[in-house]
């Protein structure tokens, strides 16, 4: 089909997001106060380096989810990252900021992904089923009951 790559897409918005931030900063008037920021940083500037990296890999994998899958499969999924953030900093760090509505809006966003996983098929009624593919990932496998 026609239309732009997301790899294409993903440099244009990081140009553009650029271009944008340097004449922020210029209008601004930080433009000038940029430099010393950079010095102050000494050792510490690998850390910045690697926040950059990481941001930019996590945009890039994201437009390439919707080149290859849907746009509202990769919608869904990148909206729950923050229940996943929520469950990481409990298991990693023993850092506790559930609330119970933080546990109705994880429950909501897993239900909204599981809702636009499950296949068309599954709706006609075909029966859908859960299974581990050879990659180990996770999907539903649509299959017409076979009359028997």
């Amino acid at each position: 089909g026609g239309g732009v790559t997301p790899l294409v897409f993903f440099f244009l918005y990081a140009f553009f997001g650029a271009a944008g931030a340097a004449v922020a900063l210029v209008v601004g008037g930080k433009a000038g106060g940029l430099v010393s920021e950079f010095r102050s940083l000494e050792r510490d500037w690998i850390w910045l380096l690697v926040a950059i990296i990481s941001s930019v890999a996590g945009g890039l994998l994201i437009y390439i989810a919707i080149g290859e899958k849907n746009a509202t499969l990769a919608s869904l999924i990148e909206i729950s990252y923050p229940f996943f953030v929520e469950v990481f900093a409990w298991l990693f760090f023993r850092d506790i900021q559930f609330s119970w509505q933080t546990l109705v809006g994880g429950v909501l966003i897993l239900a909204g992904v599981a809702a636009a996983r499950v296949p068309a098929c599954a709706q006609n009624h075909a029966f859908s089923r859960f299974r581990i593919g050879r990659r180990n990932e996770a999907f539903f496998s649509c299959q017409r009951e076979s009359a028997k």
